[in-house]
Order: C-alpha cells, then structure tokens, then sequence
C-alpha cells in the first residue's frame, strides 16, 4: 500500500518537472505575454513592469506554480494516508500546508512596482519574465514558522529522510507479510 502512495507521488513531480520544462519552453519561444490588467486600466493599454501595480491571478500563473500546488495537496493526502496507516501525528503536514498557503498567496496578491524593482524586474521584462521574478521572489522569502529559510528547507529534508526510512522499513515489512501469505498451506 505504501509503494503505490510513493509510486503516485513520483509519477506527479516527474509530471512537474515534465510540464514544467514543456512550459517553460514554449513560453521562451512563443514570447506570449501574461495579460494582467490593474483594476481602472484602459482595455487597450499594454501593461510593462515598474510602471504599475501587477496583480497576480492562479489562472493565468505558469502551469509549474500550480502543479506544485497540485503536487503540495498530493503529498498532503499521501501523508494523511500514512499518519493513518502508522498512526503517528505528522508535524510535516503544518509544513506543507504552510508552503500550500504561502504559494497560494503569492499566486494571488497585488505586486507593487516597489515589489517588481525588489523581485529584480526591468523595464524591458515582458509581463510574464516580471510575474516570473515576482513568484519566485514571493515564495522564496518564504520560512515558515522557523525562523530563517534554511531551517525550513532543513525541516523538509528531514522528513524526507524519516519518509524514505519508514518506505524502507514497510517494505521490508510488506515482503515479510507476502514470503508468509505466499507459504501458507
């Protein structure tokens, strides 16, 4: 049971990476532009970093951003999968919802051009090179409840380790259960 969680969870962040760099390509290439429009802007005004305000929307944020979300709620019911299975309570899941969150957020806030010029957007950015910056600036920032960014990452590579040891552990387990299943008479 536990091996078609992990299966599942590897098939959607090679998925991610997948759609991620498909995107990322055909955005380079396309050079389409994000169409966000500061509320009381002119239809017809093409909007430019560091002139106005830009206001994120989920639906139009790369496709990567929101397969991460999609990915963060994947792992989120993979975990509660497991807490049940190993009824333990799991400190990770405040991890991850907080990252849910933080994403959430920066996918859906209103970027100042004091924002855009801290994100590292110039005036010849196109919109979606500035929203890129302005993500990444958002979400990097983020350190959750433990005081500086690398504890944080410290905490996911933890659970991680304490992930891949309980996997090992049911595995070995599960192969156990099956040997006996297997030579019942």
């Amino acid at each position: 049971m536990f091996s078609k969680h992990y299966i599942l969870i590897y098939l959607l962040v090679l998925c991610f990476v997948l759609i991620s760099s498909i995107s990322d390509a055909q955005q380079r290439s396309t050079g389409n532009t994000m169409v966000v429009k500061p509320t009381g802007s002119p239809v017809n005004q093409e909007l430019k970093p560091l002139q106005q305000s830009l206001i994120a929307n989920k639906t139009t944020a790369p496709s990567s951003y929101q397969l991460l979300l999609l990915t963060l709620d994947n792992a989120i019911a993979a975990r509660n999968d497991l807490n049940n299975a190993i009824c333990c309570p799991a400190p990770a899941d405040i991890l991850i919802s907080g990252y849910r969150d933080r994403i959430n957020y920066c996918l859906t806030r209103s970027y100042s051009v004091q924002d855009q010029q801290a994100a590292g957007c110039a005036g010849t950015d196109t919109v979606n090179q500035c929203m890129d910056k302005l993500y990444k600036y958002c979400i990097a920032a983020y350190k959750g409840e433990y005081g500086s960014k690398e504890v944080f990452r410290n905490q996911f590579k933890t659970d991680l380790e304490r992930s891949n040891s309980i996997n090992s552990k049911s595995k070995k387990y599960s192969d156990l259960l099956q040997t006996i299943l297997n030579n019942m008479p």
